[in-house]
């Protein structure tokens, strides 16, 4: 029986009408999550049997999922679909468990299409990379054992084979993903071929083929085999009775233009797939005639045929990749530590009157792209009971961190541990004003009990070093990085944050002298409000007035002014900056005021129409989580 990898229209078994499947027998899967469906029979009959694809020559077995080529193509298999999601939530490795990274570029948590209903259907994902670039390959894949030699290209495509047939591979890593018919369910393998090497040539050939009937003739022949008609499409402008006249009744369609084409498929004199095939045609002149020729393949008008007087056959391997233990399932086992979808346990504590609560916890690991390389990005998820979250909000597989500390002087940036990075929410309003203010310090710790067994502070880092020396405003949600030191069991998290009640501690009047008018170029009045209360502007002469005008005694308490208007009206001012200075780590929040403007306009208050400055504060309230990484990668 002569090998081709394209159509075949030759020297066929056929089977009974009904078709008949390849199936060694029956597996039980069980369903790992709802998006895990029973797969359906597959709907597409082989009609023709043969024996499995021969066992290539250039073989090599790919190690930890990963397979290289002798002239530098990379490959790691990275996972497998139903064919219906471009979730990567809903992948498995090869190896059968939760797939951890995402795709280049991030195709988000799109739904799910519906099931498909006529096989079963896999989508497998590859990250091919390459030493030199661009590289343009031909690709031949298939499932060992299913794939059978003799199927024409139509059936192929239902049983084990690969229907890709080219790929390109630039300067990043290419994901090629190819879907798979798995009619076996003991299937563990697959093989996927690249040819990209120089093309040789095998032989020269006659060209036979001079005119109808195409289908089924013999086109060229010689000890590397033979080109045989594979497929003859009418694309007449006729669509009358005439329209498939001489191509035959197998494989004729009409069409309403064109040009009749005829398809050629290269059948190997060694029936392997070993090597890629093509033709190149020319005219009794030795001049070239247009082909598409590529993996045993040809399309070529049928006004082209009387043209061609010979071929010219060419050859060049394939190098195949083998990757073993390929499960074409999930297996439940993997499965039972993961959790699905957005309503996983929480861990809440009490801050004054608010409540701190931990969502979740994210692994990370070091960016391998030229934009995030000195960055950490986000590896795997965990609910905080410590089981790997799929499904979750997808902000968490967005986090990032940086992989440097801030610079000191001369110092260069010394560089950090990799963190995780715990989700935590605090439930506040947050159009309250002010917004609270707060910070949060990271501890290691020998203890399960709250201040207990702290180690030093060991893990400040650059995102987080406000939030780690000073009251800054908080957001409804914040990402805590967590690095602890080698010899911690846990993680403490110590919250501090401004609660409670306002309280009016401060009223100050307006100083007259500051409210003469100077110029346009000296109109920003500033009131500062911290252990001291002071007021700062520009005077004439390019001097800068900076002036105490009470002592508010307000460190460490959160802060907000009041405008009480000599029309009676109450209006609240919004912060304009904090100022801080040498080693108090406290930023001391400033509001500026408008000392030349007649009247008030939107947000800057003119300083002649306040009557008075009302001042409040409240407390800064603490409370310390314990949270516990998951024992997966301490």
């Amino acid at each position: 029986m002569r090998a081709a990898f394209g159509l075949m229209g030759f020297g066929l078994v056929v089977a009974a009408a009904v078709g008949f499947g390849i199936q060694k027998g029956t597996q039980k899967h069980v369903p790992v999550a709802d998006w895990d469906y029973v797969d359906s029979p597959n709907s597409h009959p082989v009609k023709q049997a043969g024996d499995p694809v021969p066992t290539p020559k250039n073989l090599i077995v790919a190690q930890g999922g990963v397979a290289s080529t002798p002239d530098g193509i990379h490959v790691r298999f990275m996972g497998i679909s139903k064919g219906n999601t471009m979730n990567p939530e809903h992948y498995w490795t090869p190896s059968g468990g939760p797939m951890e990274e995402v795709f280049d570029p991030p195709m988000g948590q799109m739904p799910d299409q519906a099931p498909r209903t006529d096989g079963r259907y896999r989508e497998l994902a590859f990250s091919i990379t390459a030493d030199h670039w661009p590289v343009d390959a031909s690709v031949l894949g298939f499932i060992p054992g299913i794939a059978r030699m003799v199927l024409p290209e139509e059936d192929r495509i239902f049983h084990g084979w690969d229907p890709e047939r080219a790929l390109h591979i630039d300067r990043y890593a290419t994901i090629k993903k190819t879907g798979v018919y798995v009619d076996d369910p003991q299937a563990d393998s697959f093989i996927l071929g690249l040819a990209t090497g120089e093309w040789k040539t095998v032989d020269a050939a006659k060209n036979e083929l001079k005119g109808p009937p195409y289908l089924g003739n013999i086109v060229a022949k010689g000890s590397w085999g033979r080109a045989v008609v594979t497929k003859a499409i009418s694309e007449l402008i006729s669509s009358g009775a005439d329209a498939t006249k001489g191509f035959g009744s197998r494989s004729a369609i009409a069409y309403s233009k064109g040009f009749p084409t005829i398809t050629l498929t290269i059948e190997p004199a060694s029936g392997t797939v070993d090597d890629e095939y093509r033709l190149l045609a020319f005219d009794s002149a030795g001049v070239p005639v247009p082909l598409n020729s590529s993996r045993n393949t040809a399309d070529i008008s049928v006004m082209q045929v009387k043209q061609i007087a010979s071929f010219e056959v060419q050859s060049r391997p394939f190098q195949f990749l083998k990757f073993d233990g390929v499960h074409y399932d999930p297996v439940e086992s993997l499965w039972k530590d993961v959790v699905w979808g957005p309503n996983q346990k929480t861990q809440s504590i009490p801050v004054g009157d608010f409540s701190a609560e931990l969502i979740g916890l994210v692994s990370t690991k070091l960016g391998n792209k030229e934009w995030n390389n000195q960055q950490y990005v986000t590896k795997t998820v965990y609910s905080v009971d410590g089981h790997v979250w799929k499904d979750h909000p997808e902000n968490l597989s967005n986090v990032t961190e940086s992989k440097f500390g801030i610079p000191f002087g001369a110092q260069p940036p010394k560089e950090l541990p990799r963190p995780w990075v715990a989700q935590v929410k605090f439930h506040f309003s947050d159009d309250s004003y002010p917004r609270p203010v707060g910070r949060v310090k990271v501890f290691g710790s020998d203890s399960t009990t709250p201040g207990q067994g702290l180690h030093e502070e060991w893990n400040l880092r650059p995102s987080f070093q406000n939030l780690g020396s000073e009251l800054i405003p908080l957001r409804s949600d914040l990402y805590v990085p967590i690095s602890l030191d080698p010899k911690a069991k846990v993680a403490q998290l110590l919250f501090e944050v401004a609660t409670g009640k306002w309280v009016k501690v401060f009223e100050l009047k307006p100083d007259p002298n500051d409210i003469k008018p100077m110029g346009p170029d000296f109109r920003i009045y500033s009131l500062e409000v911290g252990p001291e209360v002071r007021v700062h502007y520009r005077a004439p002469g390019n001097t800068w007035v900076d002036k105490k005008v009470g002592d508010a005694k307000l460190d460490w308490r959160q802060v907000r002014v009041f405008a009480r208007m000599k029309s009676g009206q109450r209006v609240p001012m919004a912060l304009s900056s904090y100022r801080s200075e040498g080693g108090n780590e406290d930023l001391r929040p400033t509001y500026d005021l408008d000392r030349e403007a007649t009247e008030t306009e939107g947000d800057m208050i003119a300083l002649r129409d306040v009557e008075a400055f009302e001042i409040e504060s409240r407390t800064i309230s603490k409370g310390i989580m314990v949270v516990k990484l998951p024992d997966h990668e301490k």
